[in-house]
């Protein structure tokens, strides 16, 4: 237990009570009037204690310790001209107080400083559950992604036709996919696989998302329906070529679409495609031969052009196959 007030306290509580009209206010401590209120610092010190943030917040990038020690010298240096003109010298403060100052400083201005504006704007993005939508088709957006996985560059249909010979000359490499997603469902309405961005494919996905799309899925052997289509309000795609070119607009303009293409570098704009590229990314391509990994490091010595087997009927089944009766059967966050 606390020790209790002496009596005399209890009497001067009780007078100043008493006095206040029986009001409890008059009881509170007047502690927070007590200490020492002036300026620690004078205006000289201020500015110079302030040029650490200008220091640290340097392209150089340099560390606070070293940005404190650049600090203390500005002090020892004002002292040295203060004490050849007669003046009162200055206080040194210590490289605590200096890298205390520092830490209050406008974290924005210092990584701007450091790394430039547009790294910055990407580091203190604000996060958030994308834009809200309330009904089906009220937001679809549409991307192109190059897939992690080496195949086997062949036209569709032929590869069965090819002679043994000829299929040992077929180049190998990457094939890139057209996706749209509907951010209120999450159902993908549209995969276009093609062997570069082009605006052709670009449309050719966005009419795939006007219609059911069933017969390619039966053709794939695919055991659910994809019957996913209807019109779409708002389309959203980033800034690749195959977008924002006259033909894909036009398109879109004569359907009656509301087209938004957010700036480039901002992928958080575009978070469900975004998300469901990731999630093929780490759920489809790794139980493929060939694929290429996300990083150069993290593929090592893994000879993915050596284990190249799948021509462009068997990828679009496997991408069929996934997203039909695995992606859309699986329940999604909200």
């Amino acid at each position: 237990m606390r020790k209790l007030p002496e009596s005399r306290a209890a009497l001067d509580w009780l007078r100043a009570y008493e006095k206040a009209g029986y009001s409890a206010l008059a009881l509170i401590p007047k502690t927070f009037r007590s200490g020492n209120r002036k300026p620690r610092w004078c205006p000289r010190s201020e500015a110079l204690m302030n040029h650490v943030i200008e220091i640290y917040a340097s392209t150089q990038r340099p560390t606070k310790v070293q940005a404190a020690a650049d600090t203390r010298a500005l002090f020892e240096s004002e002292n040295q001209r203060r004490e050849k003109a007669g003046l009162a010298l200055l206080v040194i403060p210590s490289a605590a107080t200096i890298r205390r100052r520092l830490n209050v400083a406008d974290p924005y201005y210092v990584y701007a400083k450091r790394h430039g504006t547009s790294a910055a704007n990407k580091h203190f993005i604000l996060f958030e559950n994308g834009p809200d939508v309330v009904m089906p088709l009220e937001r679809v957006e549409m991307d192109e992604n190059k897939l992690d996985v080496i195949t086997l560059l062949t036209l569709a249909g032929i590869w069965d036709h090819l002679p043994p010979e000829r299929r040992e000359q077929v180049e190998n490499g990457r094939r890139w996919i057209y996706i749209a997603i509907d951010c209120a469902t999450k159902c993908v309405l549209s995969l276009r696989l093609a062997e570069n961005p082009n605006s052709d494919d670009a449309i050719r996905a966005l009419r795939d998302i006007f219609r059911d799309k069933t017969p390619s899925a039966q053709a794939a052997d695919c055991e659910s329906t994809w019957h996913h289509h209807g019109g779409v309000q708002t389309l959203v795609t980033d800034m690749g070529s195959a977008f924002v070119s006259g033909d894909l607009q036009g398109t879109v303009s004569s359907l009656g679409i509301t087209a938004h293409l957010p700036p480039a570098g901002t992928p958080w704009l575009r978070g469900h495609i975004e998300y469901f590229f990731r999630t093929l990314g780490h759920r489809l391509i790794p139980l493929l031969l060939g694929r290429t990994f996300f990083y150069t490091v993290e593929r090592g010595d893994y000879p993915s052009e050596q284990l190249a087997c799948l021509c462009d009927d068997d990828l679009i089944t496997i991408l069929l196959t996934y997203i039909v009766d695995i992606y859309h059967n699986e329940p999604h966050a909200q």
